[in-house]
């Protein structure tokens, strides 16, 4: 399993990791409107409305150990202290169950 982004896409499986990248990325973008890109040199401290992010990259495995498929999702920071999380507790949305107008 690679430790970043860039040691995925510099791997042999780079094709198959970028497309889960691409994947997860137009599924908050486009699926839940939850993304709006913006450059570094806009990123202040407090960030109000702008929370980091990361990728969390994953490999799949069936039960019997072998490989099962590649799973990348974007998730965001506590970074410095500015946002603590509490609750472990994560619900998961399903985009089909999202009223999209």
């Amino acid at each position: 399993m690679p430790a970043s982004v860039k040691e995925a896409l510099s791997g042999p499986d780079a094709v198959d990791w970028k497309a889960k990248l691409l994947d997860e990325w137009f599924r908050m973008f486009k699926h839940f409107r939850a993304l709006e890109p913006v450059d570094i040199s806009e990123v202040t401290v407090p960030f109000k409305e702008k929370v980091p992010m990361k990728w969390v990259l994953d490999v799949k495995t069936k039960a019997d150990g072998s490989f099962n498929r590649r799973k990348a999702r974007l998730v965001a920071c506590e970074v410095l202290a500015l946002f603590v999380v509490t609750d472990e507790f994560s619900p998961t949305v399903l985009a089909g169950n999202l009223n999209l107008n």
